[in-house]
C-alpha cells in the first residue's frame, strides 16, 4: 500500500518523504517484513488452556464471583488464559479426576505490541544501527546509520531486596529518556567519516537501504499463570473460581399506583460488564448484606503489586467497614418486625424464573446469558401485584433545632419542619425479596416521584417518600407555662413546663392517614388524642433527656385537628 509520503522502490527499500507525520501500522502490511501483528513474548511458548466462564453471581458493589472452565492440553505444563484478575483469598483451581496438579507459577512476562500509529522519528527509533540514507531541503544526501538511543531513565531494581543490587543510571535526577538523535529537534547519524547531526527541519527524505525495517512498539508486563501437572492428562475439565472486579448489576423498580390499594410493582435488572465476552452463562443478581473483607485487594497469584504493598495493605484492613459508605450495599432497615418464613419455590415473577437463598444472601437467576465486553444489558427481573397505602409523615425537630431553623428561614434553609411527606408503604407480597434500588412511582399514565426502596424481605412493608404534600396545612407552637427553681447535682437550675400545640388540616378532599414524630429535648409529661410518648435512655447522663411524641390519625376532608403534648426541661 502507498500513500503520497511513502514510496516502495523496486529493491524493497521504505522512502519517507517530507512531511510525514503519524504512520498508521497498515502501510506496511504488505511490505514482506516481520510486522509484529500480534503482541509477542520473550518467554518459551508454552500450550495454552482458554478458560472460558460458565457461571458468574454478582454483587451490586462492582464484584462479582466468576467461574470459568477449560480442557487441559498436550504435555504437563500449560499456561491458564483469558483469568480474571483475582481479589484476595478468592483464588480456587479443581480439576478432573485423574488430573494431578503439582503445583501452579505466576511470572511476569515481557510483551512486545505494535503501535497502531507513530511518527517519522518513532521509526527512525525503532531502526536505529540500520543503514539509511537522507536527502537534505538543499539536495545534499547522507548515507549512515543512525545512533542508537540511550536510555538512562531510573526504575526498580530487578532484585531490590538484595544488597549488591543496582538500579539504571540517573544523572542529576534527570529523566533522560529520550533519543540522543531527537533531543533539541536533532537527528544524529554515523558516517563513514564520522557523526553528523541534522536538524530535523532540514531532513527532505529518508530512504531506508535495508528491507529488514522494524516498526515502532510498546513493551509491557503481563501476568503469566502456568499449571505444571504431576503427568499429562489431556482434555480434562480444570475449573478456576474467583472474586473478581468489572461486573455487577443494579436494580430498578417501577411501581404503577391503581385503585383500592392495589399496584403493580416491576423490578428490572441492569448489568454493566467491563470484565470480559460472556455468552450463555448462568448468571446470578445476589441480594441481601454479604461480607467481604477484602474485595479490593488482589491475590498474590495475580502479582498486581509487591510483597511490601501487598502487607501493607493487609495491615491497614479494617474488618466490617466493606459497605459502612455504599448505599448499594442491601442495608437493613432499622426496626424490623418478625415475619413469617417464605417458600422460594412460590415466587411470582414477570419473567419466570427462580431465586434460591443460601445462609443469609438471596440469589435470582438468569439462565444462557450473553453480554460483550464493555455492554450493558438490562433485563426484566420480577414483579406482580402488591398492596401499598398512602401514608403522609410529619416529622417535627426538638425546641433547639426548631428554633435554629426559624432564626435561618430566611436564608434559604433546607428542611423545613412544616414539611409533610406524602409516603407510600408497600407490603412485599411476592414471596421474594426486594433488593435497595431506586424506585419510580406513577400514577395515571404520568410520573408521579422518585425515591430509594431499601431492602425488603417478603410479608415485610417498607415506607418510601414520594412528594412533599401540597395537600395539607399544619402549624407548630409552643408556649411556657410555669418555671421554678430546682437543684440538681448540687446545682440550680429552673425547671420549665412547656405546653405544644401541633395543628393540621387536610385540604385534599379526601381522607388522609398521618404518622406524625415530634422530638423534644427534656422529660414527656402529658399527650393527647390517644398519642404516645417515650423517653430515651440518657446514656450521657445528660442535664435533660431526649423525649418523643407520636401520633397515628386520620383526618377527613377539610378536618382540622390539634395534637396537644407537655414536657418539661432544666436550664
Amino acid at each position: 500500500m502507498k500513500t503520497d509520503n511513502d514510496t516502495m522502490t523496486d529493491a524493497g527499500r521504505l522512502v519517507l518523504a517530507a512531511g510525514a507525520g503519524l504512520l498508521p501500522f497498515f502501510l506496511f502490511g504488505t511490505c514482506g517484513w516481520a510486522s509484529m501483528l500480534d503482541a509477542t513474548s520473550g518467554e518459551p511458548s508454552l500450550p495454552s488452556v482458554k478458560m472460558v466462564p460458565k457461571k458468574l453471581a454478582l454483587f451490586k458493589n462492582g464484584y462479582g464471583t466468576v467461574t470459568l472452565e477449560g480442557k487441559t492440553a498436550e504435555g504437563s505444563s500449560m499456561e491458564l488464559a483469558g483469568l480474571p484478575t483475582p481479589s484476595y483469598g478468592s483464588f480456587w483451581l479443581s480439576t478432573e479426576q485423574g488430573v494431578s496438579v503439582r503445583e501452579l507459577i505466576s511470572s511476569k512476562v515481557k510483551e512486545i505490541i505494535p503501535k497502531p500509529e507513530y511518527g517519522r522519528n518513532e521509526l527512525l527509533a525503532a531502526n536505529a544501527g540500520k543503514l539509511i540514507k537522507i536527502t537534505t531541503t538543499e539536495g545534499g544526501m547522507i548515507v549512515g546509520r543512525m545512533v542508537k538511543p540511550v536510555n538512562n531513565k531510573v526504575r526498580e531494581s530487578n532484585r531490590p531486596n538484595l544488597m549488591g543490587s543496582l538500579s539504571s543510571p540517573v544523572e542529576d535526577g534527570r529523566d533522560m529518556n529520550r533519543s540522543s538523535f531527537a533531543m533539541a529537534g536533532s537527528l544524529l547519524m554515523q558516517t563513514e567519516t564520522g557523526h553528523v547531526m541534522l536538524q530535523e527541519a532540514a531532513v527532505q527524505q529518508v530512504e531506508f537501504l535495508e528491507k529488514d525495517i522494524s516498526f515502532p512498539s510498546w513493551t509491557t508486563d503481563r501476568t503469566r499463570l502456568v499449571m505444571n501437572l504431576e503427568k499429562p492428562a489431556p482434555g480434562k475439565t480444570v475449573t478456576v473460581s474467583s472474586l473478581s472486579s468489572g461486573i455487577s448489576w443494579l436494580p430498578t423498580y417501577r411501581v404503577e399506583l391503581g385503585a383500592e390499594g392495589h399496584a403493580q410493582l416491576q423490578c428490572k435488572a441492569t448489568i454493566m460488564n467491563e470484565l470480559m465476552d460472556l455468552e450463555k452463562v448462568d448468571m446470578e443478581l445476589i441480594s441481601g448484606f454479604p461480607r467481604l473483607a477484602m474485595p479490593g485487594l488482589p491475590s498474590p497469584i495475580s502479582m498486581k503489586q509487591n510483597m511490601s504493598a501487598l502487607f501493607a495493605a493487609l495491615g491497614s484492613e479494617k474488618p466490617g467497614t466493606e459497605y459502612a459508605r455504599s448505599l448499594m450495599g442491601n442495608y437493613m432497615s432499622q426496626a424490623r418486625t418478625p415475619q413469617p418464613i417464605f417458600t422460594m419455590e412460590k415466587a411470582t415473577a414477570i419473567d419466570p424464573g427462580t431465586v434460591k437463598q443460601a445462609e443469609d444472601l438471596f440469589f435470582y437467576s438468569i439462565p444462557d446469558f450473553s453480554c460483550n465486553y464493555r455492554e450493558t444489558v438490562t433485563r426484566n427481573l420480577f414483579g406482580g401485584d402488591v398492596p401499598y397505602r398512602h401514608i403522609y409523615t410529619w416529622d417535627i425537630p426538638n425546641q433547639k433545632d426548631l428554633s435554629e431553623w426559624d432564626q435561618n428561614r430566611d436564608r434559604g434553609a433546607a428542611a423545613s419542619p412544616l414539611d409533610v411527606w406524602h409516603c407510600i408503604q408497600l407490603t412485599n407480597a411476592l414471596n421474594l425479596p426486594w433488593s435497595t434500588g431506586m424506585v419510580e412511582f406513577v400514577s395515571q399514565g404520568r410520573l408521579a416521584g422518585q425515591s430509594t426502596l431499601t431492602f425488603t424481605n417478603p410479608g415485610e412493608r417498607v415506607l418510601v417518600r414520594l412528594n412533599k404534600s401540597m395537600e395539607t396545612m399544619v402549624h407548630v407552637s409552643e408556649e411556657t407555662l410555669s418555671s421554678e427553681p430546682v437543684q440538681v447535682r448540687g446545682s440550680s437550675y429552673r425547671k420549665y413546663t412547656i405546653k405544644g400545640t401541633l395543628t393540621m388540616k387536610n385540604v385534599s378532599g379526601r381522607n388522609m392517614e398521618f404518622q406524625v414524630n415530634k422530638d423534644i429535648i427534656g422529660t414527656p409529661e402529658t399527650v393527647l388524642r390517644e398519642g404516645e410518648m417515650s423517653s430515651l435512655p440518657n446514656w450521657n447522663r445528660s442535664l435533660n433527656p431526649n423525649g418523643k411524641f407520636q401520633w397515628k390519625l386520620t383526618l377527613k376532608p377539610d378536618e382540622k385537628k390539634e395534637l396537644e403534648y407537655q414536657y418539661t426541661y432544666l436550664d
